[in-house]
């Protein structure tokens, strides 16, 4: 086994290294002074220092011209976005690097890209709002071309329903006054919405004149009562009712019935208009349904003449409502067709159209 340590000797370092056998007493002893270890080792020493310094600084002065570099390079993107206008968010920085530079201008990419989506959104939103306002105005200005001097007409029609009540022509009467009050109800175009109850005023008015005319129409109210001052977009359920009257009716000489519901569940607000009439074609439902109320030129020019009274009415319920609501047909276990209409117990805030507005 081999032993080594540190010995003095004669005034002198010396590195002992003994052995001793395993098999005898014999024993070996070597002696090297340690200055002459030193004197061999000096060399292989000042070369470590020496390629230790050089490294260290070479790696000292490579880290300044790293660091200076990128520092000039975020210095050039800050003055850069300094000057930032909203006319380069289609402006987009090239990445030619991994590093802490490039992950900034990829993080600034992507912002830019969010950016660009919702500034894109932002104005096809307010083009989409501005053909809804536009083609609700054009639907108003349809409507008002159809009242030809309306107070004129109230009068009138109020003069003969007196004259007929004093010749005591009631049934006549009561027609005028049914159509009055449908008219002067049903014509209001200074209130966009108006409360349940009127409009529901309105639809027995027009529901009361077609009976006089078809005597085998018959119609029944279903109302919650806690619903009568929810407010509605005027002159919505007479086209709805009207539709469902000429297709389930027409070829039946309008015999039959009709129902009209209201409750409120898990939220929304539920009106049925309900017939057992002869129901409408699957092509015809489904071209109903297809018309979501979005305005689109295009598809108004194709359809029009076709359905006109049921776009309008979707198209002025989507204004209101958006996607929080909706107007669907379907047909019924009666033999007739459905009308189920969607909507939440107040509308749905938009620029310049609020609950109650002109």
């Amino acid at each position: 086994m081999w032993n080594a340590s540190v010995v003095k000797r004669n005034g002198a370092l010396y590195m002992r290294t003994l052995a001793k056998s395993e098999f005898s007493n014999c024993s070996f002893e070597l002696l090297v002074p340690v200055s002459s270890i030193a004197k061999n080792l000096l060399p292989t020493f000042l070369i470590s220092i020496g390629t230790g310094l050089l490294l260290m600084v070479t790696t000292i002065l490579l880290s300044t011209y790293v660091t200076k570099k990128r520092l000039r390079e975020l210095k050039e993107l800050s003055v850069d976005l300094g000057k930032f206008h909203r006319k380069d968010l289609t402006r987009r920085y090239i990445v030619e690097n991994n590093d802490e530079v490039g992950q900034v201008k990829r993080a600034i990419n992507s912002m830019l890209h969010v950016i660009d989506d919702l500034v894109k959104s932002e104005y096809e939103h307010k083009i989409k709002l501005q053909q809804n306002q536009i083609f609700e105005q054009d639907l108003a200005m349809r409507y008002l071309k159809n009242q030809i001097n309306p107070h004129f007409l109230y009068n009138t029609l109020e003069t003969i329903r007196i004259t007929a009540a004093l010749n005591h022509d009631k049934v006549t009467a009561n027609m005028l006054m049914q159509l009055v009050t449908f008219y002067r109800r049903g014509s209001r175009a200074e209130s966009a919405l108006v409360p349940l109850e009127d409009e529901f005023v309105t639809l027995k008015a027009y529901l009361n004149l077609m009976h006089y005319r078809y005597e085998g129409l018959h119609y029944e109210f279903q109302i919650e009562k806690s619903l009568n001052k929810v407010e509605i977009p005027n002159f919505i359920l007479q086209p709805l009712v009207e539709n469902s009257l000429f297709h389930g009716f027409k070829n039946r000489g309008y015999q039959g019935n009709i129902t009209i519901k209201a409750n409120q569940k898990d939220g929304y607000i539920f009106i049925y208009i309900i017939d057992d009439g002869m129901g409408m074609s699957e092509e015809c439902i489904r071209e109903l349904n297809q018309t979501d109320g979005t305005f689109d030129a295009n598809i108004q020019r194709e359809r029009s003449g076709r359905h006109i009274g049921i776009q309008n009415v979707k198209a002025r319920f989507h204004i209101f409502y958006r996607e929080k609501g909706g107007i669907h047909f379907e047909n019924n276990a009666l033999g007739g067709c459905t009308v189920v209409i969607k909507m939440l117990p107040e509308i749905v805030e938009t620029d310049g159209l609020k609950s109650g507005g002109k």
